[in-house]
C-alpha cells in the first residue's frame, strides 16, 4: 500500500482517496477507506467538524504504517463509551461489565505492541470529542502506565479508570461543553463540578475499584496545588491520577475543538514541558515526552535547507530526528488526477545531524 498523508481538509481536493474511515460515536462509517472524495463529501466533512483526513498517496513507495490500535477495536470503544455516557446521562448506570471487557479487549491489543512509539493523530468528528477523547486517554494511558513497569492488573484498573475519568461530563449541558466561545465563570464552575460528580457515580455503582473513583476526582488536580476540585499538591495526588492527567491534557491540546485547531504534537509537547513541576509531576512527565512522536507518520515537513519530505518511521529515543522521504522538487511529469509525480529517496535524520525538520507543513 501507498503512504497515507494527513492533510487539513483545506488541503483536501476532489478525486484524492481516502485513507483511513470516518466513523461515528455509534461505530457507523460515515466514509470508508478507499472513498474517492467529491467536493460534495469534503463540505460535508467540513460541516461535521472533521478537520483533517488521511489520503492515500501511492507515489511514495509501498510503506506499512501500523496504527496503535485497529480501526475496529477503536470503533468498538467509541460505542461502549457512548452508550456508557448516555447511560450515566439519563439513568446513573455506569455498566461495569462492558467497561472491564473493553478495556481488557483494548490492553491485550496494546500489548502485542507496546514499544511502538504513541501518536494517536485520528479522525475525529469534534461533536463528538468527549467519547474519542475518552478513549485516546485510556491508550495513552495504559501505553504510559506499561512504559512505567506496571502489572497487567494495575495497568486494567489504569485504563477503566481513564475510559472514565470525564464521566461526570454526562451530567453537565450540552450547551455548556460545546460552546465555541470561552466560557463564563459561572459556566466554568458548572463544568468543574464534573469530577466530583463522576467521583460520586462511580463510588455509588460500588463496582470499581477505589482507585478508579479517585482518578474522575483527581484528574485536575495540580502539581503545585492550582487544580480542583482540592487544591492537591505533590504526593497527595495519587500517580494513576496524574497519568491520566497528563493524557488527558496531550490529547486535548492535539485535538481540533469547536473554538480552535488542534496544535501539532511538537506544539502540545512544548506547552506541557514548559508546565512540567507546576501541572504535573515532572518525572511522569518527563517519561510521557519520551513515548510521544514529534512527527506522526505521514506528516510532511520542511528542513532546514528547504527541501520537502514525509515522516515515514520513527526512531526510538529520538522523537525530533524520523526517518523521512525526501521529495525531489523537480516535478517530472504526472502520476495521477490527485497529485503531480516526483522522485523520492530515504534519509535517517538520526544519521544525518546536519539535517533537521524546521516546519511541519501538514500534520
Amino acid at each position: 500500500m501507498g503512504l497515507m498523508l494527513l492533510l487539513s481538509i483545506e488541503e483536501t481536493k476532489p478525486y484524492m482517496k481516502l485513507a483511513k474511515p470516518i466513523v461515528d460515536a455509534e461505530g457507523n462509517i460515515l466514509l470508508n477507506k478507499g472513498c474517492t472524495l467529491t467536493s460534495k463529501a469534503i463540505k460535508q466533512l467540513s460541516r461535521l467538524g472533521v478537520f483533517h483526513i488521511y489520503v492515500e498517496d501511492d507515489r511514495l513507495g509501498p510503506i506499512v504504517i501500523k496504527d496503535i490500535i485497529q480501526e475496529v477495536t477503536r470503533r468498538k470503544c467509541l460505542k461502549v463509551t457512548k452508550e456508557i455516557m448516555t447511560n450515566a446521562k439519563v439513568g446513573n448506570v455506569i455498566l461495569p461489565d462492558k467497561v472491564t471487557a473493553i478495556i481488557q479487549e483494548l490492553l491485550n491489543e496494546l500489548l502485542t505492541n507496546p514499544m511502538i512509539l504513541t501518536s494517536l493523530t485520528d479522525v475525529r468528528l469534534i461533536k463528538e470529542y468527549t467519547l474519542n477523547h475518552s478513549v485516546s486517554v485510556a491508550v495513552l494511558a495504559i501505553l504510559m502506565g506499561y512504559n512505567l513497569g506496571l502489572t497487567k492488573e494495575e495497568l486494567a484498573i489504569l485504563g477503566i479508570g481513564a475510559l472514565l475519568h470525564d464521566i461526570g461530563k454526562s451530567k453537565v449541558s450540552d450547551a455548556i461543553l460545546d460552546k465555541p466561545g470561552k466560557l463564563t465563570e459561572e459556566e466554568f464552575s458548572q463544568v468543574k463540578v464534573h469530577t466530583e460528580i463522576g467521583y460520586q457515580l462511580l463510588t455509588d455503582s460500588k463496582k470499581f475499584n477505589q482507585l478508579v473513583c479517585n482518578i474522575a476526582f483527581q484528574h485536575h488536580e495540580k502539581w503545585n496545588g492550582s487544580g480542583y476540585p482540592r487544591g492537591l499538591r505533590g504526593s497527595e495526588i495519587h500517580p494513576f491520577a496524574q497519568i491520566v492527567a497528563i493524557a488527558d491534557v496531550y490529547d486535548a491540546l492535539t485535538s481540533d475543538r469547536i473554538y480552535r485547531r488542534r496544535f501539532l504534537p511538537c506544539e502540545a509537547l512544548d506547552l506541557m514541558a514548559s508546565s512540567g513541576g507546576q501541572d504535573f509531576d515532572p518525572f511522569l512527565l518527563q517519561r510521557f515526552l519520551e513515548s510521544i512522536t514529534l512527527y506522526p507518520v505521514g506528516s510532511v515537513v520542511m528542513l532546514n535547507d528547504g527541501r520537502i519530505a514525509v515522516v515515514i518511521e520513527q526512531n526510538r529515543g529520538c522523537p525530533a530526528r524520523p526517518v523521512i522521504r525526501l521529495i525531489d522538487s523537480r516535478i517530472t511529469g504526472t502520476c495521477s488526477s490527485n497529485f503531480p509525480r516526483f522522485d523520492i529517496y530515504d534519509i535517517n535524520l538520526r544519521e544525518n545531524k546536519h539535517l533537521t525538520i524546521n516546519n511541519v507543513l501538514s500534520m
